[in-house]
């Protein structure tokens, strides 16, 4: 099941997770924040969408908890769906290159297939793994780069947010 959403804030966040605070580039559009794939409901803390002509991106970030597997088995899953073969651990520090975002250090990545692209950015705080990724064709992953990176580093993790218990 979906972890309770907060209220409020940059994207909103759920129950507990500090909350996820950007500036959204200019041309992007709120995206579907929670999805369903094969049954499993996937609650994202930010979505948007864009355009370049007749072809469109999406941007997404993503929580889940801290976990050894969870790196290698996101990025092989991301490779897949840009048609390239998976990695192993031995090799996946040669992915990245630091990104800063604010205090906390993350890792970039550029995933290009033949024909599409994945921009992502991947940042441990707070307890869970945060996921930042653009999905585009190849060409509109080139154009949205700037924009993209400029989300990121925009990007900052504030208190967690309390469950509503009617107390102010």
């Amino acid at each position: 099941p979906a972890p309770p959403r907060g209220g409020g804030g940059a994207g909103g966040a759920a129950v507990g997770l500090p909350r996820l605070s950007y500036t959204k580039p200019e041309g992007w559009s709120p995206g579907e924040l929670e999805i369903s794939r094969m049954g499993i409901t996937i609650v994202r803390q930010a979505a948007f969408d864009f355009r370049g002509g007749n072809e469109s991106g999406e941007v997404t970030v993503t929580a889940m908890p801290v976990g050894p597997r969870f790196l290698l088995n996101n990025v092989n899953r991301w490779r897949r769906q840009v048609a390239l073969e998976a990695v192993d651990s031995d090799s996946l520090d040669d992915l990245f290159e630091p990104i800063a975002l604010d205090t906390i250090k993350g890792r970039y990545l550029e995933l290009t297939g033949p024909r599409d692209t994945i921009l992502g950015t991947i940042v441990e705080t707070g307890g869970m793994t945060w996921f930042f990724k653009l999905t585009g064709s190849s060409r509109l992953a080139r154009n949205q780069r700037k924009q993209f990176r400029g989300f990121v580093r925009s990007s900052h993790f504030g208190e967690p947010e309390e469950a509503d218990d009617g107390r102010k």
